[in-house]
C-alpha cells in the first residue's frame, strides 16, 4: 500500500473519531506510520503487509497516535466524538441503549477506545510467516 494512500486513511480515520489532523501533527503521523509498520512487518516476519491487514494498520495507527497526543497533553480528550454517544434513545414504543462497560469518564472511554485500535494482534497472527 502507498503512504499517501495510508497517510490519507488515518487522516481520515482520526477525523472519524473526532480528531482533525492538522499541518503540525504530518511528521507525528509518518513517524507512527513508519513505527507501526514496523511492528506489523517485525510481528509477521515479512517484508511486505498483507492487503488484508489494511484496516487493521489504520486502526493501530490511529491508537498510537492519539496514545501518544494524550501523553503529551496535546488532546482535548472531552471533543472527541466518541464521547458525545448517547446512553439511550428512545422514540415511540423502541428503546435504544449503548451498553456503557461501566466507563463513565472521557479518560476511562479514551482509554478502552485507544486499547481497541491498539490490540489487533490476533488479526496479525493468522499472517505471520515462519522464520528459518
Amino acid at each position: 500500500m502507498d503512504v499517501i494512500d495510508v497517510k490519507t486513511n488515518v487522516k481520515r480515520r482520526l477525523q472519524s473519531l473526532g480528531y482533525t489532523a492538522v499541518s503540525s501533527d504530518d511528521w507525528t503521523i509518518d513517524f507512527v506510520i513508519d513505527k507501526t509498520e514496523n511492528y506489523i512487518k517485525g510481528n509477521c516476519n515479512t517484508v511486505n503487509i498483507n492487503d488484508k491487514l489494511f484496516e487493521a494498520e489504520i486502526d493501530m495507527i490511529c491508537g498510537e497516535f492519539l496514545n501518544l497526543k494524550k501523553n503529551l497533553g496535546q488532546l482535548d480528550i472531552d471533543g472527541l466524538s466518541f464521547n458525545m454517544i448517547s446512553k439511550s434513545v428512545q422514540e415511540g414504543d423502541t428503546k435504544v441503549e449503548f451498553y456503557t462497560d461501566g466507563f463513565d469518564t472521557a479518560d476511562q472511554k479514551f482509554s478502552k477506545l485507544i486499547q481497541s485500535l491498539m490490540n489487533r494482534k490476533d488479526e496479525l497472527s493468522s499472517y505471520r510467516c515462519l522464520k528459518w
